[in-house]
């Protein structure tokens, strides 16, 4: 009973509300329209929206999984600013300590940059590992195809160089392995700094929008009673 009252409530008071500007000869600001229409929405059709937010997330998790759903989101993580910088030093990290570690097995440099390739996640990084393959399988440096993909930093490719002079491939991606990794961690730390004060602004319109819905109307009110 009582929810049935508040809503009743809320509707005569919404009601009078109304029939204080008709009196006046004016209308409800727009912003305050538009705050009630979506009240209105979100009571009544509370249900459709849990259905539309729920075959949304459905139907992004299924477009992932497919080759066209990698590729795009792929392409999306390399295009972002901060989340571009995130996904390559990753990418970087996961390619120098998987290779590393493979080689330092006694795994052949052609297989370990193809097994290496299968444990990236974007698409793209791991179609340019594929053809570092095919170039590594013609006889040309590990270090070349790197540089040529342009996805890796300048730093892998050249340690992978120096690696590749000295004879000591291993400790150098090993090395390559351990700056990223502390990269990665640092870049995390920046997007979540980056990310509260974004918050902060959005729940301040939010908050600003709902407040001049509320006010304006008032202000709106006692401008048409002076003139009145």
């Amino acid at each position: 009973e009582i929810p049935l009252r508040l809503v009743g409530s809320e509707m005569c008071i919404r009601d009078r509300f109304q029939d204080m500007f008709d009196s006046l000869g004016s209308e409800l600001p727009k912003i305050t329209k538009v705050v009630i229409a979506m009240s209105d929405f979100v009571k009544n059709f509370w249900w459709l929206l849990i259905i539309i937010v729920g075959l949304a997330v459905f139907g992004i998790q299924v477009f992932r999984k497919t080759p066209s759903g990698q590729l795009f989101f792929s392409k999306l993580a390399l295009r972002i600013p901060v989340i571009n910088d995130l996904t390559v030093k990753s990418a970087s990290a996961t390619f120098a300590r998987t290779l590393s570690t493979l080689l330092a097995a006694g795994i052949s440099l052609v297989d370990a940059v193809e097994i290496t390739s299968k444990v990236i996640g974007n698409v793209i990084v791991r179609d340019a590992l594929n053809e570092t393959v095919d170039e590594i399988k013609r006889g040309v440096p590990l270090s070349i195809p790197l540089r040529e993909s342009g996805i890796f930093p300048p730093m892998v490719h050249q340690m992978t160089r120096i690696g590749e002079e000295t004879g000591n491939v291993e400790g150098m991606l090993e090395k390559i392995a351990d700056y990223y990794e502390e990269e990665v961690e640092v870049a995390t730390t920046s997007m979540t700094a980056l990310l509260e004060p974004m918050i902060i602004v959005v729940l301040g319109l939010i908050i600003m929008f709902i407040l001049l819905a509320i006010y304006m109307p008032i202000l709106k009110m006692y401008s048409a009673i002076e003139q009145g």
